[in-house]
């Protein structure tokens, strides 16, 4: 048995095993049954891979699992183990699939089907069993079954998407992030959730949505067209703005809009749509915040000049796909 686990692991790992096993292969590591040969296993992958440097991206995602899911009464050394295991050689993504698997992972077997959307590409379309249709935003993924079962159309979001959703009043339709849960019967709206932001927005098109917390004492709140709720989980503090909700969703179609947006926000937005990362002082510009248009079209060497231009005392260079802001 112990080979036979030994050999599971080792495939996953090396990604020689077809991708549509890999949610099943992670609720498989994740259950209690042969803990003790799944650790040692995933040791021995550890140890072999001890001068691999992992990247900003999964020290990020990471950093979300192990505060997420190190709770009291939960196996520490296990979870330690796959922990050091996954910073190294797994997808940086890999982090947050933990996160839902682990606090939300379905009880029935239907088959998980996993939509994820690359940094630097193209927003994607996809349309769900029941006909709901999702863009899903780079470094975004999305989780759903290949058929809704039961009472629910329940769905799992680290990132960013799109809903527009069909309706069946008897099957409230809900999207889970880490931090919120947000239930619709049949409308329009957004959502972005990223693991390494503390932020979760939840925008309303048409229609109405139930955004609830997750907090030891949870809220729900209704919202209506075009506003805006967002949570922060460092400070637990819930705000809601009005806004232009539809022109906020032009990212679909690659247009980036910002308005009163805090310097960071558009500075990891830039870097998921362009794969670049940009290095900057956060204290500087902290207090900075821009309403600014970029359309689908103009190249990362055509929207840098353009901040430049905007906030005073800023200078870049730029070598390759790394941005140095002064």
């Amino acid at each position: 048995m112990n080979n036979i686990i030994q050999n599971i692991i080792h495939k996953f790992f090396n990604n020689s095993q077809p991708s549509t096993d890999d949610i099943l292969f992670k609720k498989w590591l994740l259950s209690p049954k042969n803990r003790e040969e799944k650790d040692q296993a995933i040791s021995e992958i550890w140890d072999s891979c001890q001068n691999e440097t992992p990247d900003a991206f999964t020290l990020s995602e990471l950093e979300t699992f192990h505060r997420n899911n190190f709770l009291p009464g939960k196996r520490a050394n296990f979870r330690s183990t796959i922990y050091k295991a996954v910073a190294t050689i797994l997808l940086p993504i890999l982090g947050a699939l933990f996160t839902w698997l682990i606090l939300d992972t379905p009880q029935d077997t239907e088959q998980l089907i996993e939509c994820f959307v690359p940094k630097g590409e193209k927003a994607k379309q996809i349309f769900l069993p029941d006909g709901s249709e999702v863009w899903v935003n780079a470094e975004s993924i999305l989780i759903y079954p290949n058929t809704f079962k039961g009472n629910t159309r329940t769905l799992f979001l680290n990132g960013e998407a799109n809903f527009k959703v069909s309706r069946d009043k008897k099957r409230p339709f809900i999207v889970k992030t880490a931090t919120l849960d947000i239930e619709a019967l049949g409308t329009t709206f957004n959502v972005e959730s990223y693991s390494n932001s503390p932020q979760t927005i939840a925008t309303l098109e048409e229609g109405k949505i139930k955004v609830s917390t997750k907090d030891s004492i949870p809220h729900e709140t209704i919202l209506s067209p075009n506003e805006q709720f967002i949570y922060d989980s460092n400070t637990h503090s819930r705000e809601i703005n009005i806004v232009d909700a539809q022109r906020l969703s032009n990212w679909k179609e690659g247009q980036l809009y910002f308005k009163n947006a805090p310097f960071g926000k558009l500075v990891k937005t830039i870097e998921r749509k362009y794969n670049v990362t940009i290095l900057y002082n956060q204290e500087k510009y902290k207090n900075n915040k821009l309403t600014v248009k970029f359309d689908h079209d103009e190249t990362i060497d055509e929207i840098l000049p353009i901040l430049e231009g905007i906030l005073q005392n800023m200078k870049y260079k730029k070598n390759n796909d790394i941005i140095f802001i002064n």
